[in-house]
């Protein structure tokens, strides 16, 4: 390129800022190829390009271009699943934004929000907690505790405290969120069926089931109000309320909600896995309900949809098989239900189930094969029983 350049008589100066130009496209133009390659879905390719834009807006931008870019660059690196680099970079697009706007900005409180996400979704539920409390404070004292807004970070925080196993907490933190929303009026509002939803897990852990049903049963009130009853969100909904009521004996209605939702999910042609964790509900509900037959070929579709997944879930796949092997030995099949058993075991062994999950695969097992017959399986599967260490 130098010698090029100087056989066309172009001054050394110009050509090497003209090389300078080349290798360092413009910010704009960096932000605008980054942009195209997102929404392509040429994610390997954005990542490079937001951060070639972040070091352009970090030696000449503001810092307004500085967050942007950083931003562009965070939610990719989030979408390729790449959570602790995206944790590094959203506290780096905090920072850039605290510039902008000031340490107390309410807005300022969205930004540890995000990072608190991704904490959660590690796993990391401590640190995801402490986040939260960075924005629930910039919130109280923009807001006031009551806001209604505060309520978006308490239901947050109490989902946080109860996957700790801090029920005592959740359900102080999540009451306080519903109750914002209440006294805010707006009742009605989508934050309200999420705060609804969590606190009803809440109380259904602590084996109040009554009052979780009461709670489910006002979040799908909410959603429907809000998405209309054909809308994923309404029927996920419903499966939380048709749960509790299965736990409470109360099949019929279970059974109706179960159907209303497979329904709904099928017309809007929701994901696979949707569709077949409310087959495999269904189908517990119809073998509970005394009508295994019925059952039968709900759980096969859930197995068969299941199985074909891109990335097989092992604990649920294990999970509808078991349940598909129970309605076969119902319909006195044991022959049939014994290789249902031996797959469901593998694949619960293999997602790492609970050991009382496990011994009671083998249990049912041991005596789907001694009913077919297979008495060496059987007296297999007893010493193997026998032999475990004790839950």
């Amino acid at each position: 390129m130098l010698t090029r350049a100087l056989g066309l008589l172009v001054p050394v100066a110009l050509a090497l800022g003209t090389l300078a130009c080349a290798a360092e496209p413009d910010l704009a133009s960096l932000v605008a190829r980054a942009r195209e390659a997102t929404n392509a879905g040429r994610l390997d390719d954005a990542v490079g390009l937001w951060g070639s834009a972040v070091r352009a807006a970090e030696k000449g931008g503001n810092d307004t271009e500085i967050r942007d870019a950083l931003t562009g660059l965070g939610e990719v690196e989030q979408a390729l699943g790449r959570n602790a680099e995206a944790i590094e970079t959203f506290r780096r697009v905090a920072a850039a934004h605290q510039r902008v706007v000031g340490a107390q900005d309410v807005s300022l409180a969205r930004a540890y929000d995000r990072i608190a996400l991704l904490y959660q979704e590690s796993g990391q539920l401590a640190e995801a907690l402490a986040e939260y409390e960075k924005s629930i404070a910039i919130r109280e004292a923009a807001l006031g505790r009551s806001a209604p807004e505060v309520a978006e970070t308490l239901n947050n925080m109490g989902l946080v405290a109860y996957l700790q196993g801090d029920l005592d907490r959740a359900q102080k933190l999540l009451g306080e969120a519903v109750g914002n929303i209440d006294n805010a009026r707006i009742a009605d509002n989508p934050n309200r069926a999420m705060a609804l939803t969590n606190l009803a897990q809440v109380h259904r852990a602590r084996g109040d089931v009554p009052r979780a049903i009461e709670l489910f049963r006002e979040a799908v009130r909410v959603w429907k109000l809000n998405l209309g009853p054909e809308a994923e969100r309404v029927a996920l909904s419903q499966n939380n309320l048709a749960e509790a009521l299965r736990s409470a004996g109360q099949l019929a209605e279970a059974e109706a909600l179960y159907r209303s939702s497979l329904g709904v999910l099928e017309r809007v042609h929701a994901a696979d896995a949707a569709i077949a964790a409310t087959l495999s509900e269904l189908g517990v509900v119809l073998r509970r309900a005394g009508r295994p037959g019925e059952a039968e070929p709900v759980l096969r579709r859930a197995v068969g949809i299941e199985g074909a997944a891109a990335q097989v879930n092992r604990a649920e796949l294990g999970t509808t098989r078991f349940n598909l092997a129970l309605a076969l030995d119902d319909l006195k099949r044991p022959a049939e239900s014994t290789a249902l058993y031996e797959s469901a075991l593998a694949d619960l062994e293999a997602a790492g189930s609970p050991a009382s999950t496990v011994g009671r695969v083998l249990e049912r097992w041991a005596a789907a094969a001694r009913a077919a017959g297979d008495t060496t399986k059987a007296a297999e599967l007893e010493r193997r029983i026998a032999e475990r260490p004790g839950d």
